[in-house]
């Protein structure tokens, strides 16, 4: 990230917001596709709680923000997403990753999938957030 967008994202002013985050094309289809199979994943649930009502409104939030950026259709886009929102797209990847892995679905895809995987890990701790390390479990996943 350069000077100029660091300091841009520091005026931001909140601590809980990440550096400002840009995707590319691909990289935003690929989220949006991960972001849909957790929220597949949170309608199966069937246990009223309120952190899953919390998870699923963050979610839509997500998903409103990533269709927002596709909108756009330039090709990049810019976002501000809070922890929740890291979090949500750390697990929501993790997922995609799992299902490509395990149903050996479009090989092409996996390996920028594990990038991002690790891509959105640094950008965790960048900010001070712990991310699970599922770097053991995708392991035991992918086939010899």
């Amino acid at each position: 990230m350069s000077k100029r967008q660091k300091r841009n994202c520091k005026m931001v002013g909140r601590p809980t917001v990440s550096p400002c985050t840009h995707f590319s094309l691909p990289t935003l289809w690929l989220l949006r596709e991960a972001v849909s199979i957790l929220e597949q994943a949170l309608q199966r649930n069937k246990e009223p709680s309120p952190k899953y009502q919390f998870a699923e409104e963050t979610v839509l939030e997500l998903k409103t923000k990533l269709d927002s950026m596709l909108q756009k259709g330039n090709g990049k886009g810019t976002a501000e997403l809070n922890g929740n929102d890291l979090y949500m797209l750390y697990a929501g990847v993790h997922m995609y990753l799992a299902k490509l892995i395990l149903l050996e679905q479009d090989r092409t895809i996996t390996p920028a999938c594990i990038l991002l995987c690790q891509q959105l890990g640094a950008l965790m701790k960048e900010v001070g957030i712990e991310a699970p390390d599922m770097s053991q479990a995708l392991q035991d996943m992918t086939p010899a």
